[in-house]
C-alpha cells in the first residue's frame, strides 16, 4: 500500500487492520516521508520511488503483490502495474494522480518558489499546509489528527527543505507517457474515489475506469482526497472486493 504527498504509511493504518485478516499488508514510508531516511540527494520522483519499492519487495522475498496507491502513490502503482506486470496481481487506485491531473496548481506554485519555500519557518508553514490540506477531508475531526501526523516531519528542523525537494520532484511525465498502455492491463483493478476530492477531480476516476478494461469504480460520497483516512471502512470494503477477484495466472 503506497501513500502520497505529504503523508506516510500510516495513512493506511485503519484500512490495513481490516485487510490484515486475509492478507499480509505492507505499507512502507516512501523515501523522504514519515520515518524513512532522508533522501540524501537521491531522487524522490515517482519512477525512482517505484524502483525503491521493488527493492523492498525483493528484500522481503515477495514476488507478486496486490498494489494499492493513493495520490502520487497511485502514480507509483501505475508504473509498477504497467512496467512490472509480472509482479502485480491486482491494482488499486485511490484518489490517485494520473494522466496530467497533477501537480495541482498550489503545488506548481510551490515548485516555482521552492527556493523560497525551503527557507520558510517549518512550524508556521506546516500550519498553513494543514489549513490547505484540510480540504482533503470531509470528516474534520479526522483531518486534525491525521494531518498533524503527516506533517510532523516537515514541521521541524530542515522539514521545509525536504518538502520543497518533494515539490520539485512532482513530474507528471511518467503518468502521461504510460496512459496509452493502461488499456493493456489485464489484472483486476479497483478505482476507489472520495467524490468530494478538490485535488484529484472525480472526472479522473471515471477516465481511469473507462480506460482500464477490468476496472471497477467505487465512489465514496462522504470522503474527500485523503479517503483512506477520511473513510477507512468504505475504502477497506472496496479493497476487500478487489481481493475477492481472482488474478490471472502470471
Amino acid at each position: 500500500m503506497i501513500h502520497g504527498i505529504p503523508s506516510h504509511g500510516g495513512l493506511w493504518r485503519e484500512v490495513a487492520v481490516q485487510l490484515s485478516t486475509r492478507a499480509r499488508v505492507i505499507a512502507p514510508d516512501l523515501l523522504g516521508y514519515g520515518k524513512s531516511d532522508a533522501s540524501g540527494g537521491a531522487p524522490v520522483d515517482i519512477v525512482s520511488q517505484s524502483g525503491y519499492l521493488l527493492q523492498v519487495l525483493d528484500e522481503l522475498g515477495v514476488q507478486r503483490v496486490t498494489v494499492v496507491g493513493h495520490d502520487i502513490g497511485g502514480g507509483v502503482a501505475q508504473i509498477l502495474a504497467v512496467q512490472h506486470t509480472d509482479r502485480v496481481a491486482r491494482l488499486g487506485l485511490v484518489n490517485s494522480v494520473c494522466y496530467d491531473s497533477w501537480p495541482i496548481p498550489e503545488m506548481k506554485a510551490a515548485q516555482k518558489t521552492a527556493g523560497v519555500v525551503e527557507h520558510l519557518p517549518p512550524g508556521l508553514t506546516s500550519e498553513g499546509l494543514k489549513l490547505f490540506l484540510g480540504r482533503g477531508f470531509v470528516n474534520q475531526d479526522r483531518a486534525d489528527r491525521f494531518l498533524d501526523d503527516f506533517l510532523d516531519r516537515f514541521s521541524k528542523g530542515d522539514g521545509m527543505k525536504q518538502f520543497a525537494e518533494h515539490a520539485r520532484a512532482l513530474d507528471p511525465t511518467p503518468t502521461r507517457e504510460l496512459a496509452p498502455r493502461l488499456p493493456e492491463l489485464s489484472m483486476p483493478v479497483a478505482v476507489v474515489w472520495g467524490r468530494q476530492d478538490p485535488f484529484q477531480k472525480p472526472k479522473y476516476a471515471e477516465r481511469l475506469a473507462s480506460d482500464i478494461p477490468d476496472a471497477e469504480l467505487t465512489w465514496i460520497d462522504d470522503a474527500s482526497h485523503f479517503a483512506p483516512a477520511d473513510a477507512p471502512a468504505q475504502v477497506a470494503a472496496a479493497l476487500n472486493r478487489l481481493l475477492d477477484r481472482k488474478p490471472l495466472v502470471a
